[in-house]
C-alpha cells in the first residue's frame, strides 16, 4: 500500500510539473514505510492527497505536452521525461496492475502451486532499439 500511495504522490507532482526537494532522496517522500509504518497511517496519509491527486487529473487539458522532472541528487542529476497524459494513465492504472498482481498470486496459491513458483521463469531476449521504439506509445 505504501508503494501505491507514495508512487500516486510522485506520479501527480510530475504531472503538476512540481519541483521536488534538492537533494532528491528516495527515503524522504512523505508517504515512505518510515513514515506510514501501520496501515492506518498510509490510509490517513492517502485520505489526504486523494483529493489533490484528482483535481491533477481533472486539470489536465493538454494531454500532449511533455514535462520534465529533475531530480537533484547529492551526486547527481536524473532528468525523467513524459507526456502528461501518459503520467495519467499510469496514475489511473498503476494500482489496477497491483491489484492484478495480488489476485494471480492468490488464484495460483488457492491451487496448491504457490511453492512451486519459483520454477516459473520467463527468458527475457535482448531488445533492440527498433524493437523497443515499436512498443512506445504515440
Amino acid at each position: 500500500m505504501v508503494e501505491l500511495a507514495g508512487t500516486e504522490w510522485w506520479l501527480a507532482m510530475r504531472a503538476r510539473e512540481e519541483p521536488f526537494p534538492i537533494p532528491f532522496s528516495w527515503d524522504d517522500w512523505p508517504i515512505t514505510a518510515r513514515t506510514c509504518p501501520t496501515f492506518a497511517d498510509v490510509e490517513r496519509a492517502w485520505r489526504v492527497q486523494v483529493p489533490q491527486t484528482r483535481a491533477t487529473l481533472a486539470g489536465i487539458t493538454d494531454p500532449d505536452r511533455v514535462v520534465e522532472t529533475r531530480l537533484i541528487h547529492r551526486d547527481q542529476v536524473t532528468i525523467y521525461t513524459a507526456r502528461r497524459g501518459d503520467l495519467a494513465l499510469q496514475l489511473l492504472m498503476h494500482e489496477v496492475h497491483h491489484r492484478a498482481q495480488a489476485m494471480g498470486s492468490a488464484a495460483i496459491r488457492d491451487r496448491g502451486a504457490g511453492s512451486r513458483l519459483h520454477l516459473l521463469r520467463a527468458e527475457r531476449a535482448p531488445r533492440t532499439t527498433r524493437a523497443y521504439n515499436q512498443w512506445r506509445l504515440s
